[in-house]
């Protein structure tokens, strides 16, 4: 297939497909990088689309200051959808887990042709506030510390939480399609079908499936899933 090497800025990105109108932006997940996107591209193309994939900070080919955090990424993705708009008219959404949080913070004022959510990450605020309670820290004294650095690793930032109570989000497609893991130990079912309910989104399940879809049976019903709705 088709795909080149850029940066966008000092983003590294990947396109995939012949010369088209149509755009899927691909936006990977924690410990993703663009080339991720290959597979979905795979379909994509077949379609008509070309796929733009990017790497997020700290992600594939990432050695600059910029951090995985949402006032770091958010400024980057209104930035690569700024140039896409300049190139291409039609312009659709494929992101798996924060991915499609952070996309849905970016691009709360914006409308695309289609969005595909896989282990979609859709209420960070919510999150947050369960992992604080979790490991048993007063939310003032977080406040206080403004980071706090767990017995396992885990760090809670008092700015982290405030960003995501700051920033709830909603749909940014009449054509939203949602693909959740049906044991996903991160995101409560719950989460999701108020989002589905609220945004008159489709849903479909990976039975058996836990957040991280990766069994070549999982991924048999992601793909066939990611061509039904292209």
């Amino acid at each position: 297939m088709k795909h080149a090497l850029f940066e966008i800025g000092k983003i590294p990105a990947v396109l995939y497909g012949e010369g088209s109108d149509r755009l899927f932006l691909y936006l990977h997940g924690q410990g993703g990088n663009k080339e991720e996107a290959l597979h979905f591209a795979s379909h994509a193309c077949d379609a008509g689309y070309q796929v733009l994939s990017v790497d997020l900070p700290k992600h594939g080919g990432r050695s600059d200051e910029a951090a995985f955090v949402p006032w770091d990424v958010e400024p980057e993705l209104k930035a690569i959808l700024a140039w896409s708009r300049e190139r291409w008219d039609n312009i659709s959404i494929r992101a798996v887990s924060i991915g499609v949080w952070f996309s849905l913070c970016a691009y709360q004022k914006e409308q695309f042709s289609c969005c595909l959510y896989s282990s979609p990450l859709l209420d960070m605020h919510t999150l947050i506030a369960g992992m604080i309670k979790m490991h048993g820290v007063d939310e003032d004294i977080l406040q206080q510390k403004q980071e706090i650095i767990c017995a396992d690793g885990t760090v809670l930032s008092w700015r982290y939480l405030m960003y995501a109570k700051q920033h709830t989000v909603h749909a940014v497609s009449e054509n939203t399609h949602i693909l959740y893991p049906e044991e996903d130990e991160m995101i409560p079912y719950e989460t999701v079908q108020r989002f589905v309910h609220d945004n008159s989104c489709t849903l479909d399940l990976v039975e058996g499936a836990h957040h991280w879809i990766h069994l070549d049976h999982e991924l048999d019903q992601m793909h066939a899933w990611e061509i039904r709705y292209l």
